[in-house]
């Protein structure tokens, strides 16, 4: 372990994190081998709000919406039901990179009768011109202060709603992090600081159906494709993922479907 982790910033806040060229290249890497579990997982959040939702024509804030792929799912899912129209879908993410990559998706929101705008921003700092009936931010608020959840409330319409997910401890992805490299923001920090101000919520665990052990580990070696996720999970453009296979190993299958926690959280 101290190997991997000799060299390592201790901490990294979200912002220098992502503005780094090689970790935003590593990311890429891992947000494709996830993007269908990630899909999957929107598409159930999507089903899961739908009771929540107070207006029928949304104005939609997704703060942290990185390539968009998951946001496009999420709509998808959300779209399928005939009472709910999309007035206005706002993007932002800290990563020129992501943005741009957002925008490429475009025609698929279109398809959708959706016309987003997307800005590179700071989600410490952004304010929507708009008040959003909902705001989501998928696997994103772990480099964003849980103060801010806050301020984000006070952004929402009247009877709006926050929707954050964020991985557990026992998912794979912050798992290795915390163990190999640095401590992570997990899903049961997020709990106990809603808890520690006085916050209601609901919450759901979701598990991706998608993922399985051997997509990970196959006859005691990395499977190729998995690669770019162990990088960026390391920190580590090359080298070292050996060292993890005998710890992934050991796992149980729950560990390798991402576990993450949905919560909600009213105006």
């Amino acid at each position: 372990m101290s190997s991997i982790a000799d060299g390592m910033t201790s901490t990294l806040t979200y912002k220098k994190h992502f503005l780094d060229g090689t970790l935003s290249s590593l990311f890429c890497g891992f947000k494709q081998f996830l993007q269908q579990s990630e899909q999957q997982a929107a598409a159930i959040c999507a089903k899961t709000l739908l009771p929540s939702l107070s207006s029928n024509a949304l104005r939609i804030l997704d703060v942290g919406a990185g390539d968009g792929a998951v946001s496009l799912a999420f709509l998808q899912t959300l779209l399928q039901s005939a009472r709910i129209s999309v007035l206005q879908y706002v993007a932002i993410d800290v990563a020129p990179d992501l943005v741009t990559a957002f925008l490429r998706l475009t025609p698929g929101f279109t398809e959708l009768r959706v016309n987003p705008k997307a800005h590179c921003a700071d989600a410490t700092s952004f304010c929507p011109a708009d008040s959003p009936d909902l705001i989501v931010a998928f696997n994103s608020w772990y480099g964003v202060p849980f103060e801010e959840i806050q301020r984000y409330r006070t952004m929402l319409a009247p009877k709006g709603i926050l929707a954050i997910t964020l991985s557990s401890r026992s998912s794979i992805t912050t798992d290795l992090t915390t163990h190999f490299v640095e401590p992570v923001v997990v899903s049961e920090d997020l709990e106990d600081y809603l808890i520690s101000v006085g916050l209601s919520y609901r919450k759901q665990r979701i598990y991706s159906q998608i993922l399985t052990k051997h997509n990970y580990v196959k006859e005691g070696m990395l499977v190729a494709h998995a690669k770019p996720l162990f990088r960026y999970l390391l920190r580590r453009p090359t080298g070292m993922l050996h060292d993890i296979v005998p710890y992934l190993e050991s796992k149980s299958e729950n560990y390798f479907q991402v576990p993450q926690d949905l919560f909600v959280i009213s105006a």
